[in-house]
């Protein structure tokens, strides 16, 4: 076995050049990419959320240097076992995060990247308002149904922003009261991802919320995962179940779904008529709405963005010539998200350029 499969030696020469966030982000990647890993198979091996682990590998956020074994765990997992190559990454991260730079570790990240929006990023969350509003309207009216409770999916293709929109859009509005109902912004909002054992996950996340009251609303993003995580027909099925009696009980059960997975869901007759009834399918973003998701944040951090620079990104946004379909992709927003978050830390004198970009 050579050095860099085993994790010795060999996969550390580039470490003693990374200077920034970004070139620790992208050593990180490859190590992971070498061990065939996703983001997703790091973060449950190391039992940490996706999003969190997922910025380390972004460069949205590097891991942190006490307690040690966040990062030492990633590195295990995607197979560094000598402790001195492990001890040569973390005097890497010490030196990275104690690296003098052009902003100041508070200075507030105006995108996301290729990171999901989470309900602390509300205030950096435009274009999808007019959807929100959407979602929030199918809740209101289960809730006045004669059960107060129901079963809303929310459908769109991968990388249309369904998670985003679920957790930097839906659960703040919830919190702030938008249902209109009395006590709802003190509802607690139970938000997770089914994983390999969905039953058991709710069972967790349902403990960790008072039974107090008559309201309450489960998120659950990524619904496709009970089809590509869970193995067991019995454990998925119960894990419906479930979830529909918690609909029928009085609480509000909104389902992220990934669009080609629609004829799965469908095999189960008890989300039948949630999916012919009560669906949100999430589309492309209109022009206005892409404008608004590239301007709002940067205004709201106080950047100048040159003239043509908007422009330019709808333009590559767009679909090459002699496609059919909307201006506007679904699957492009990742894409311009991550633009945007690598235009503007290369940006000085806080202003993002067309050259930059």
């Amino acid at each position: 076995m050579s050095d860099e499969g085993s994790g010795r030696s060999g996969v550390t020469p580039h470490l003693s050049a990374v200077q920034t966030r970004q070139d620790f982000a992208r050593e990180l990647t490859a190590l992971r990419e070498r061990a065939s890993l996703t983001v997703r198979d790091v973060a449950r091996a190391v039992g940490e959320p996706s999003s969190t682990v997922g910025g380390y590998f972004s460069g949205r956020h590097l891991p942190p240097l006490k307690p040690p074994d966040q990062l030492r765990n990633i590195l295990q997992v995607c197979g560094v076992t000598d402790q001195a190559v492990i001890d040569e990454w973390l005097e890497t991260l010490n030196r990275v995060r104690r690296m003098p730079g052009p902003r100041s570790a508070d200075t507030a990240i105006p995108y996301r990247g290729l990171a999901s929006f989470q309900p602390d990023d509300a205030g950096w969350f435009y274009g999808r308002e007019k959807l929100v509003d959407v979602v929030i309207g199918h809740l209101r009216e289960l809730h006045a149904g004669g059960d107060a409770g129901g079963l809303l999916f929310v459908v769109g293709p991968s990388g249309s922003g369904k998670s985003s929109l679920l957790r930097a859009g839906v659960i703040p509005a919830l919190r702030s009261g938008a249902l209109g109902v009395a006590g709802s912004a003190d509802w607690p909002v139970v938000l997770f991802t089914p994983g390999a054992e969905p039953s058991q996950e709710l069972a967790r996340q349902l403990a960790q919320v008072s039974p107090a009251g008559s309201g309450r609303v489960l998120v659950v993003d990524q619904f496709e995962e009970v089809f590509t995580a869970c193995p067991d027909d019995r454990e998925r099925a119960a894990f419906i179940q479930a979830l529909c009696y918690a609909a029928w009980s009085g609480a509000l059960v909104v389902l992220g779904l990934r669009a080609d997975f629609y004829s799965r869901a469908l095999r189960y007759p008890e989300l039948v008529p949630a999916l012919q009834h009560r669906q949100v399918v999430v589309g492309p973003m209109t022009e206005a709405e892409l404008r608004s998701a590239i301007t709002e944040p940067a205004r709201k951090a106080r950047l100048e963005i040159e003239p043509g620079l908007v422009e330019v990104l709808l333009r590559d946004l767009a679909p090459a010539a002699g496609e059919a379909g909307p201006a506007y992709e679904s699957g492009s927003l990742p894409l311009m998200s991550h633009a945007l978050l690598t235009t503007w830390e290369r940006a000085s004198r806080g202003r993002l350029t067309t050259a930059d970009y």
